[in-house]
């Protein structure tokens, strides 16, 4: 299944979102001097498909972390919403999950112009740990 943008953003934040997930990896690089960030998306428990990859093209801001302690950490909150100016975003560590707007207290987020979802079957890789 693929989603675009505003699909892409009400999938996340819906019950077979990424929610209790894990995210699995993220790759920053630079294309045709934009920015695209890919974010990959274990999800155990959904019925759709088991693993998310998200593609965020023109990618206009970045506010995350990395820190060793929080590998394949459990995503316990998530906001992602398609903005009234047309944009992506995607909190992992929201102020609170059910504003419908960004809030300057949100976390690890992730605002572009065009998000790219697809969602799929994986079979867990050898050796991966989630807690």
């Amino acid at each position: 299944m693929q989603l675009e943008n505003e699909d892409a953003a009400n999938f996340l934040a819906g019950p077979e979102g990424v929610l209790d997930g894990y995210l699995e990896s993220v790759v920053a690089r630079e294309i045709e001097y934009r920015l695209v960030v890919e974010l990959g998306f274990y999800i155990p428990n959904s019925k759709v498909g088991n693993y998310c990859e998200l593609v965020l093209s023109d990618v206009q801001d970045i506010e995350y972390c990395f820190e060793m302690g929080n590998i394949a950490a459990q995503i316990p909150f998530v906001k992602c919403i398609w903005t009234s100016d047309s944009q992506f975003y995607l909190s992992l560590d929201p102020w609170l999950a059910s504003e419908p707007f960004i809030s300057e207290q949100d976390a690890a987020y992730f605002t572009a112009k065009h998000a790219k979802l697809t969602v799929s079957r994986r079979s867990v890789p050898n050796g991966a740990t989630f807690r």
